[in-house]
Formats: structure tokens, sequence, C-alpha cells
């Protein structure tokens, strides 16, 4: 995806966001659920704790991507997962909820593959 011209509606249309306008750009080989999981610890640890869904839901999710990532995850986390995709955007005071949402629901559309190949059963 690297032709993608760099303004919000075609950064849209492939299922993700410019967000604050940084990129990161991940080499082939490179575990998505690891990096994914790392992302949205990073917007766990920046939850200022003002908002529940916005604390618990950002370490739900980091806990459940750590899961999945370890071996240890089945389909039912990535059912809650999914299911973290539709319930939590816009539950914030701020948009870090909707950020961490947004790097799981992309890497989710585009790397589910990798996600179910990780699960236990």
């Amino acid at each position: 995806d690297l032709d993608v011209p760099l303004d919000f509606d075609s950064v849209a249309a492939r299922r993700s966001s410019l967000g604050t306008g940084a990129m990161i750009v991940v080499s082939e080989g490179t575990g998505i659920v690891k990096r994914v999981a790392e992302y949205v610890s990073f917007f766990a640890h920046s939850s200022c704790g003002q908002c529940p869904p916005c604390k618990t839901g950002t370490y739900y999710i980091a806990m459940l991507l750590n899961k999945i990532d370890m071996g240890q995850g089945r389909r039912a986390d990535l059912e809650a997962l999914i299911n973290l995709c539709e319930i939590l955007p816009g539950s914030g005071r701020c948009a870090l909820i909707n950020g961490a949402v947004k790097v799981l629901e992309s890497s989710l559309y585009h790397f589910m593959g990798e996600y179910e190949q990780s699960l236990k059963d």
C-alpha cells in the first residue's frame, strides 16, 4: 500500500486513517499481531483514565492481542476484538480510544489470516 495517496479520503478507503500524520512502515515477515499489541499498549499507557471505556478498553484490547500473539488466543478472543471495534469508537472524551481501535480494526481487515493462524483453536 505504499502507492496510496496521503489524503484523508484515499487512506480511509484503505480502512485506515492519517491520525496524527505519523507513519509506520513494517517490513515483510514482521508479526502484525505483535506490532498491533505494542501500539495498543502505548495507547493504554497513554490513557489519562478519565473515561472507563478508554482506560479499560485499551487495556483489554492489548491483553487480548498479547494472548493471541503468544499462541494462547481462542476464536472467542478474536471475536471479542471484533466486537470491541464496534462498541468502543466514540465512547471516550477524546480521540485516544478511536485511534487505538482504528489500528486494531485496520489490522484485522488487512491481516485477518495472520490473526487466525495465531489462534489456539
